[in-house]
């Protein structure tokens, strides 16, 4: 595993450890949930998930599916829509009033969904924001 280089302060002050470094994502996101389809704005996103705000409150640990529109690059086709399956791993109240949430959602991969791993890895691995391959240091076991 491989951990961004350098931890982040989590809740109360403690540091986070995350197995995959993040990036910065301005792309929208298009989540369904229960039969309805809504938009996600997105903050960050890395292999295992992507950290995001939402108007809509979701239940922890359910089931979400994401589709967000990435390209390979310069001189590449149209972007195509990259659908990954999720799953609400964290859902808080993003300041007052309750009217916008910060969300948490970790990716769930299967074997069928190899090939969305490799393109999200792509682009992950492209972005101008990315550690460079084989300067991160390895996470403690």
């Amino acid at each position: 595993m491989v951990s961004s280089s350098a931890p982040s302060p989590g809740p109360g002050g403690s540091q986070e450890r995350r197995a995959h470094p993040r990036v910065p994502l301005r792309l929208p996101i298009l989540a369904s949930y229960e039969q309805q389809s809504f938009l996600l704005q997105p903050l960050d996103i890395s292999l295992g998930g992507v950290g995001c705000r939402s108007d809509r409150r979701l239940p922890l640990m359910k089931h979400v599916t994401v589709s967000v529109e990435i390209s390979g690059g310069h001189r590449e086709p149209p972007p195509v829509p990259l659908g990954l399956d999720a799953v609400v791993a964290r859902c808080e109240p993003a300041g007052a009033g309750f009217a916008v949430w910060h969300l948490g959602l970790y990716f769930v991969y299967s074997r069928s969904s190899e090939v969305s791993r490799n393109r999200l890895a792509h682009f992950i691995g492209r972005s101008p924001t990315s550690p460079p391959t084989g300067n991160v240091p390895k996470a403690e076991p």
